[in-house]
């Protein structure tokens, strides 16, 4: 990641570049790039973001591998209570998002929305108990790998940290 300092605001760019391999066909490559606007203002920081992804081929192994998958969204983090006993983190995040498969044309534009957060109670030194939420719902799963063009989760952890120092 690469972030540059443009007046208040910071530019935040990524690219990632991957190989999926499964049983019965060759390797699949994956392109990635994503761009950010982003306006630090202290513990919170909106943003305007920009998402491309592509696999260099469909894929018959059981996984969506769309041609591209474009995702634009405004998005915002926001992080409070470092130094105290209870601290919260969200990063959330809405836009508009399109797919095209291969062999086909530009995909409509849809909703596409994502959210996480975390609270974490300091409960002695160096251990912490942490609840964290985690949901999605968008045309392409560009975080991971999924089986069918819409993606939709909902994710509930919890559990305890210890540090040894």
């Amino acid at each position: 990641m690469v972030e540059v300092p443009l007046a208040r605001l910071r530019v935040r760019g990524s690219g990632r570049v991957g190989q999926f391999e499964a049983p019965g066909e060759p390797a699949n490559g994956r392109l990635g790039a994503e761009g950010a606007l982003v306006l630090p203002l202290g513990a919170v920081q909106p943003s305007i973001q920009y998402r491309r992804i592509g696999f260099q081929r469909a894929s018959a192994a059981g996984y969506y591998a769309p041609r591209r998958a474009e995702t634009a969204e405004g998005g915002l983090y926001f992080e409070s209570g470092d130094e105290g006993r209870l601290s919260f983190a969200a990063d959330l995040g809405a836009g508009m998002q399109r797919v095209m498969d291969h062999g086909g044309g530009e995909g409509e534009w849809s909703p596409a929305g994502r959210a996480w957060g975390q609270a974490t109670l300091a409960i002695g030194p160096s251990r912490f108990w942490y609840v964290e939420l985690e949901a999605y719902d968008a045309a392409f799963a560009p975080e991971g790998v999924a089986t069918a063009g819409h993606w939709r989760s909902l994710s509930l952890a919890s559990g305890l940290r210890w540090s040894i120092r």
